[in-house]
């Protein structure tokens, strides 16, 4: 499923309205106001912080925050449905400009901002993945450099007496069987992880 990794916000000006969005990794609904409220802090004195989140086809709410109902948050949430992004929250902020848009106006608005958000991002994989840990020594090292960096997410590699290799590998895609024929130092349990889409 496609998520956030990093984002950075996205400004568009609609008869001289500002809208602001920036979408974030949200993999559940707790820290919600933490977040409202560092926009807030970011983007202070706005007239409107609407909201939109999915983190699975089951989980999902929307904000319009003082708008007209409907026309913020629902279209906000239909762009994270039609373009498939889960685990993932977009917040769009409105500087009133004096110009009223109109219900059609607003709707196409904030559609507009979150898809623009969601170009400002570098967008992430979430699977399932094991933390790994392997000392093995240079020879060793060598021999497999080429499979450890193939098959390891966010590897690290520490030289000393041996070479020790830290690292996620997927539990979704079977790949960690070919991790049994090496000596693990230590291998924790999987969990949710995000890595960036090239």
């Amino acid at each position: 499923m496609t998520t956030v990794y990093e984002s950075k916000p996205a400004e568009i000006v609609i008869q001289r309205s500002r809208f602001i969005g920036q979408a974030f990794y949200f993999p559940s609904d707790h820290g919600l106001a933490d977040r409202l409220e560092a926009m807030a802090m970011q983007f202070p004195k706005a007239t409107h912080y609407t909201w939109a989140y999915r983190i699975d086809p089951g989980q999902k709410r929307a904000s319009d925050a003082g708008e007209p109902q409907g026309t913020a948050g629902a279209p906000m949430l239909h762009v994270l449905e039609h373009e498939g992004w889960e685990s993932t929250l977009v917040v769009v902020i409105r500087y009133f400009g004096g110009i009223k848009l109109g219900r059609g106006g607003l709707v196409h608005a904030y559609q507009e901002t979150a898809r623009l958000a969601l170009q400002h991002v570098t967008p992430a994989k979430l699977v399932w993945a094991r933390p790994v840990s392997l000392v093995l020594d240079y020879a060793e090292y060598a021999r497999r450099e080429s499979l450890l960096r193939t098959s390891l997410q966010d590897m690290t590699v520490t030289f000393g007496t041996q070479v020790t290799v830290n690292g996620w590998v997927s539990a979704d895609d079977g790949s960690e069987n070919a991790w049994h024929a090496l000596p693990f130092k230590t291998v924790g349990d999987p969990m949710p992880r995000r890595f960036p889409i090239a």
